[in-house]
């Protein structure tokens, strides 16, 4: 193991050697080494890696000198999914999680048609938004969208959060083609569907807070919900034969086939509406580092475990170890309709009063946050966004309600819908 080690310390020390020489064969031209222009025979993979947020590790621990990343960096090209680092003498090839750099600084010039957007990477280099260094937007693990900005080559660096909100803020509606559409212009380009120029790729969704209201009063709220709701258990909740509609074609089609390859997951959750002037619902954050959903907007709930008495007992539970909510403070009024998910979950929502000034204590190894969303605009039609995926060659719609900067979407906004539905508009 000993000369392993060192055979590949020896491999990396060359790397290094052959950087600096390309690197101050460049110097004077104050260029990158023209890795585009080498064609070195392949030496094989080094164990090195870049993190999801732009760490560099060599044999599993993180490089601490920001000139060697940075002296790596030069060296970066990409052949279709596979990253090399490449010399005139080598190439070998390095692990990318997901994009090679960092956008972690924005500087902005000029407004609407002058407006200039330059990014500067965590390695340094300043990059201005144009035709040839352009911004995709993908859907994010968190439902959101993550912007990517091409550097060079197709090399992209990874927009951080902080910034794609300084874009939205940046951003207005206006038409386009005859429809509305979310955009920022960038030097007489108008950036939209995620891209400065011709329209590629995905819409950018702005966090939205609209003012506008629907009667959705407490009094009424809870009057309207004890008349529709119950505690009879749906049998689709147990049985895989009896699939959940969901009103979207494709996404019943998806339910079809996940109740075929998987068991059904029965899971219950809390619609916890507290009972202020102005009712609002407790909704949680996901904690960042679970391996399902990680981060994403969600009722307080979870799996039904054997011990549960009930969905209703499984969905106070839950509460109670997500986010410390009292059984004292909750006044359940019944369930909803069930509902289905790709992951195969059949979740049975229970609507339910919370007496205000309860204490919340946040389990962080469940949740990151919890937080309220008044009723009025979760009960607004207006405020519900229809966005659609592809899932095994078939489409399929979902439900967003962005509000301020949280991303309400998938089953959490779904089910939000199917309140709406049976309380307001039957």
């Amino acid at each position: 193991m000993a000369n392993q080690g060192q055979g590949t310390d020896r491999a990396l020390d060359g790397l290094t050697a052959a950087a600096k020489t390309a690197a101050s064969a460049e110097g004077a031209k104050k260029g990158l080494p023209p890795v585009h222009l080498w064609n070195p025979p392949f030496c094989g993979d080094l164990d090195m890696r870049i993190a999801n947020d732009g760490t560099w590790f060599y044999l599993g621990t993180p490089i601490g000198r920001p000139a060697l990343v940075r002296l790596f960096s030069t060296i970066l090209k990409r052949e279709g999914d596979k990253h090399f680092l490449v010399t005139p003498v080598e190439k070998v090839g390095i692990r990318v999680d997901d994009a090679p750099f960092m956008a972690v600084e924005m500087q902005k010039d000029g407004e609407d048609s002058r407006r200039v957007l330059r990014f500067r990477t965590n390695v340094d280099d300043w990059v201005t938004c144009d035709a040839a260094h352009r911004l995709r937007f993908e859907q994010a693990r968190d439902g959101g969208l993550t912007p990517y900005l091409h550097v060079r080559a197709d090399l992209w660096a990874k927009v951080t959060r902080a910034l794609y909100y300084d874009l939205v803020d940046m951003g207005e509606e206006r038409m386009v083609d005859g429809q509305p559409m979310f955009g920022v212009e960038i030097g007489r380009r108008i950036l939209r569907h995620g891209r400065c120029g011709a329209g590629e790729g995905r819409a950018l969704n702005k966090p939205v807070l609209k003012t506008e209201s629907v009667a959705a009063g407490a009094a009424e709220f809870f009057a309207r919900s004890r008349e529709r709701l119950g505690f009879d258990v749906p049998p689709g909740l147990y049985d895989p034969n009896i699939i959940p509609a969901s009103g979207d074609p494709g996404t019943d089609k998806m339910l079809e086939i996940i109740a075929r390859e998987q068991p059904v997951r029965p899971a219950a959750v809390l619609i916890a509406v507290v009972d202020h002037p102005d009712p609002t619902i407790l909704l949680t954050q996901r904690s960042a580092h679970l391996n399902d959903h990680a981060g994403q907007i969600a009722f307080p709930g979870g799996k039904i475990d054997a011990t549960d008495t009930s969905p209703l007992d499984a969905a106070l539970r839950e509460a109670e170890e997500e986010v410390g909510l009292s059984r004292d403070f909750v006044e359940p009024i019944g369930y909803l309709d069930l509902y289905g998910t790709g992951f195969g979950f059949r979740i049975l929502p229970t609507v339910a009063r919370v007496r205000p000034g309860f204490q919340l204590t946040i389990n962080h190894s469940e949740v990151d946050d919890a937080f309220e969303v008044p009723l009025s605009f979760l009960m607004n039609p207006a405020n519900h966004q229809v966005h659609s995926k592809e899932f095994r060659g078939m489409e399929r719609s979902y439900y967003a309600m962005p509000f301020a900067e949280r991303y309400i979407w998938g089953a959490t906004a779904g089910m939000l819908r199917v309140l709406y539905e049976r309380i307001y508009s039957s």
